[in-house]
Formats: structure tokens, sequence, C-alpha cells
């Protein structure tokens, strides 16, 4: 906004013009007002030689009080003008016309209310032969019709907008609400299509064809029948809405103004910064009211909840996975990280690493018992904060403690009639510290993953070294297990390998040899040794004698090769009993015989029975 917008505001609305004053230097003009000559603003003008552009500034007369009553940045203390009745504004491209429109009609209903008596000196004669009367005339038929009469509802409503001798905005607010109570339910059918130039507008501002337009227009939009309107119009209503003038309960008002959103976006002429006004203020109404944090969120500013988000998962990293921690670094650090060549070449193991190097720091304490994330972004800090600035909401209510979490990072308290909001702020960001850690990551994961570009070391970033080195180590250990070869032993298959040494075996026989075999096999075995307890174990007679020549220190040689056995075979079947047991194998193989695991002897024997 430029000082040119405000005088153009105030001829048109006003007819002000801009006035030089000799007291003041060049570049600085004042705006007064035509009926009372008082003085409503100084605009002031100054080169800026280092900058290279002119600087403008203004000190308004609308009541200093203003600064404590609304948010903005563009509001400071006045910078010429002395007293407590002016405030300052610097005009750039961030300041709000309809801020700067309202101060000034502020401090021209300030000027105007105070009054003032003009003395006309009295040149007539004495009453004499000279005076006589003069009729006026009588106004006629057409006359008489363009005067509409003015509604009783709006004359007594008029009536209950009483200024006081100042002019404080809590009292306007009540006003408000107590001229939106008694117009409730009034209904009107008298358009008017005329323009208001400030959005934020109240039914004091309003001449009478103004408020029956308005009111016009809302009965409409109760029915149904949306169409666009001065913003002004708009403002009134969703103010309306706020104070729930006209709705049932805090939840009808937000769907009211979701109601009013849809109708309004529809007609494709939708403001973005109204939407955005009106966004901010459904979110604070919400909380105001204790509504549930979920929809609060919805009216919440996308780019506010997004910052929280990243808190959230850099401040408890151990909850999330890497691609998510590296989401939220890059958010903070941004092109700075993604120039990094390991991220240019090993992307995908280099977000791991960054994710779990971070994972690491924080789940370490450090300087005075805080994590890395602590000691990069502090602690979650209380700011004022003033729910619904701008609005003319009047609270009614007496309100207790209170406290409204609308999400892990963000939470609103009310004490000692004010309010705050607790949330981490750049304001105690440690990006040295944080960028610090980046930079010793970035340099060793360069060396490790051998992309090139290397980093020199910082000798004051020596504290992150370790939450790196041990996340490499770690890395290099999994990648040379994983390269190990793996041996997967399957027991279920070891009857089909028995089965197959077995068909091996009688193939690889004589007819000589199976005739021997047959005659074997037809001849009764001996009566196998008493033993002084039944096997544990599903062993059959060959297994068993196996067994005990093995325990008594004999070799078993002979019985496999009286029964045509592999030695293999015979060690899979004694072992695959013993497995459920003992968990592992009990006999092996030693150079072309049986042995016994000599750790394991002491369980077979009591296994099989013996002591």
């Amino acid at each position: 906004m430029k000082l040119a917008d405000l005088a153009v505001y105030a001829k048109e609305k006003y007819q002000i013009t801009e006035q030089r004053k000799k007291e003041f230097p060049p570049g600085c003009t004042v705006l007064c007002d035509p009926q009372t000559g008082k003085w409503a603003a100084l605009l002031m003008r100054q080169w800026d030689e280092n900058a290279g552009e002119e600087i403008e500034r203004c000190d308004i007369k609308c009541g200093a009080n203003i600064l404590a009553e609304t948010q903005a940045d563009s509001l400071t203390k006045p910078y010429r003008m002395q007293g407590i009745n002016w405030v300052g504004v610097r005009f750039d491209s961030q300041t709000d016309p309809d801020t700067v429109y309202r101060l000034f009609d502020r401090a021209m209903f300030a000027a105007r209310q105070q009054g003032h008596i003009v003395v006309l000196e009295n040149q007539a004669p004495a009453r004499s032969s000279l005076y006589r009367e003069t009729p006026l005339p009588h106004p006629g038929p057409a006359q008489e019709k363009k005067r509409a009469p003015i509604p009783e509802q709006i004359r007594k409503m008029r009536r209950l907008f009483e200024y006081g001798t100042g002019y404080y905005y809590s009292d306007e607010r009540k006003k408000f609400y107590l001229q939106g109570m008694f117009m409730r339910d009034y209904e009107d059918d008298q358009p008017w299509d005329g323009v208001v130039e400030s959005f934020y507008a109240t039914y004091g501002m309003l001449n009478t064809k103004q408020l029956r337009g308005y009111f016009t227009w809302r009965t409409a939009l109760r029915k149904g029948d949306f169409h666009l309107a001065n913003d002004c119009f708009i403002s009134i209503y969703l103010n309306e809405l706020l104070n729930q003038i006209g709705t049932d309960s805090p939840q009808d008002s937000l769907q009211k103004m979701r109601d009013f959103e849809k109708a309004y976006v529809k007609t494709g002429c939708a403001d973005e910064w109204l939407l955005k006004k009106m966004h901010r203020w459904m979110m604070e109404f919400a909380i105001l009211y204790g509504i549930h944090p979920e929809e609060a969120r919805q009216y919440a500013d996308p780019a506010m909840l997004a910052r929280d988000g990243v808190m959230a998962v850099l401040r408890s990293p151990e909850g999330h996975t890497e691609e998510e921690v590296f989401s939220a670094l890059l958010s903070v650090a941004k092109e700075k990280l993604m120039c990094s060549s390991v991220m240019l070449k090993r992307p995908e193991e280099g977000k791991a690493l960054f994710a779990k190097a971070w994972k690491r720091g924080c789940a370490a304490k450090g300087l005075g018992g805080k994590n890395l994330f602590s000691q990069c972004f502090g602690d979650m800090a209380p700011f004022p904060w003033r729910p619904l600035a701008g609005s003319m909401y009047w609270e009614r209510r007496k309100l207790d403690n209170i406290k409204y979490q609308l999400n892990a990072c963000r939470t609103y308290l009310y004490s000692k009639s004010e309010w705050q909001v607790c949330s981490y702020e750049t304001l105690y960001f440690d990006r040295e510290r944080f960028f610090g850690f980046l930079h010793e990551a970035d340099r060793q994961l360069r060396a490790y993953l051998k992309t090139g570009h290397p980093l020199k070391e910082k000798a004051g970033e020596a504290w992150a070294r370790a939450f790196v080195s041990a996340v490499i180590e770690e890395d290099r250990r999994e990648k040379e297990e994983a390269a190990r070869p793996k041996i997967v032993l399957n027991l279920g298959g070891l009857e089909q390998i028995r089965r197959d040494a077995l068909a091996t075996r009688d193939s690889l026989l004589t007819d000589e040899e199976k005739r021997e075999m047959a005659e074997a096999e037809e001849t009764p075995a001996s009566p196998e040794p008493e033993v002084s307890g039944a096997p544990a174990v599903p062993l059959d007679g060959i297994q068993l004698q196996i067994l005990r020549a093995l325990l008594a220190g004999e070799s078993a040689d002979g019985i496999i090769r009286e029964h045509r056995l592999l030695p293999s075979v015979a060690a899979d079947g004694i072992n695959e009993a013993f497995f459920e047991e003992i968990g592992d194998s009990v006999v092996e193989e030693n150079e072309g015989g049986l042995a016994l695991v000599e750790d394991y002897a002491d369980d077979v024997r009591r296994l099989l029975g013996g002591t």
C-alpha cells in the first residue's frame, strides 16, 4: 500500500486534500477534516540514500489503544506526533489497506464527535422596516415520494448506538452485539447496490439506505438466495455469526459460515484475502468455544499446520519412518540438503542415513540434558494471542482456565484474563547448530558412500561426529552380514534324503549282496541288551545299537556295514530323532565313520534311559 492510496481514500470519502504545513519539512503533508479543521493524519515521505528508495510513513489520530487491539506488523508508536491519540503506520507491500482505512475512519469520527461552534458576525441592522419574512417553498408531491419513511425498527436500533465522549474499540464490539441482537429477526425489501469502501463496517457506519440494503441482502441470504454484495455486508454478516446473532449454537454459527463459503466460492468471484481471514476467524472461534480440534484444524492455515507437523516428526522421530524423518529435515534445510553429492548420486541410501543419524542424535542426551531436537529448536514457548482480532466479536462469558491443544506442537492457554499460544517459533531456533549437524553428516556420508566432492571438517561440529559415525558403522555391518552366503537346513527333507540314499544303495548292490541282505533280514535279530529305562526319543533297533556302541567308546562301523548303511544317512536319522529334545546334532561323521558329540554325551545317555 502507498500513501497515495490513503490520500485518494480521504478525498473520495471525506473531500479532504493534502495540505503542507510550514512547521514540517518537505515531504510531510496533513489531512485535515474540512468541517472541524482538526488533523486526522500526518503523511511523511523521506528518501533513503542507502536503499535508493522512498520510505513512507503516517501518523493517524485514532487512539493509541488500537495497538493492543489489532494484530498488524505495520502499526507502531507515532513517528512525529505525540500523545495517546496517535498511532504510527509503516507503508509497504505488507500493509493492509482495509486496516488503514478503518483507522482513518475512526480518526474522522473522533474528530467530528467532539463538535464545534461556529459564531457568525451579525451585520444585519436592528429590527427595522427593511425586515421582511421570506416564505420557504413547500415540498411538492414529487419531493415527498423521494423521501422514504425510516422503518421504526431501524430508528430504535440507531438510538441504541450512542457514542460516549471517547471512541473505544471494545465498547464498539459490545454496541455491535446489542444492535445485532435487536435486529436479529428483522427483514427488509429495499435493495441497495452502492459501494462502501471499508471492509470493517458496522451498523453505525451505514446510512439508512445502506442499512436497509444490508438487511434486504441478509433476508435473501437466510432464505437460500445468495448473490454477491459489498465486502462490508459480508463483514457485518460474518461478525453476526461470530456473535451467534441469528444462530442457535457455536456449531450452528460455524455451519452457517461453511454454507456461506460454499455459496461465495461458487460465484467464481471469491476474494482469497477474505476467505483467508474468514478461515482464521472460524479456527479461532472453534478454539474459543472448545470445538473438537479435528474440526478446528480444517480452518487453520495449511502452512502453519505443515510447520507444526515437521516439528512433531523431528521431535519424536522414533515413531516415524526414515522417509518421513528425511522429509521433515528437508523442509527445514530446503535446497542446502538436496545440493549434497550424497543426494545427487546415492539418494535412497542418503535419505536413510541422514534420518538414522537424526534419530540417534535425538535418542542421546547432550548439553544440559537436552537431545538434538531441543538443542536445535528449543522448547514450546508462550506468546500473546488475540483471538478474532479485527472482528466485532464481543466475549460475554466469564472464562475459567483453558487448555486447548490444536495439535502436538500447538496449544492455546487462557489464564488470568489473557490468551497465549505455545508453539515452536523460529525466534528460538538455533539454525547454526542444526545446519552444523547436517554439514557433519554430509561430510562423513560423502566419504563413506564415495560420492566425491569432499567437505572440510569443522572443529565446531565435532559434537555431531559420534552420531554419524555410529550410523555408518551399523550400516557397514548390515551390508557385510547381507553379503555372507546363507545356509538353510530343511529338516523336513531328511526323510526324502534317506529314501533317496537307500534307493542309491540298492542300485549299487550286486545280486549276491542283495541275497546276503535278504538272508540277514530273515535271520532273527539278537535280543537287545536291557537298559534301566525306555528311550525318550523315537529310535529303531539299529540306531540304538549305534548309540550304545558310541557311548561305550567303541566304533559303530561294523554295525553300519552289517546293515548296509551309509554313515551320513545313519547320522541324519539319529540327529533328527534328538533334534526336538536337544536342538542340535548329537553325532557327526568323522573320517568315514560316526563319532558322538562329547558335549551331548550325558544328554544322550539320559534320554536312552541310562544314568
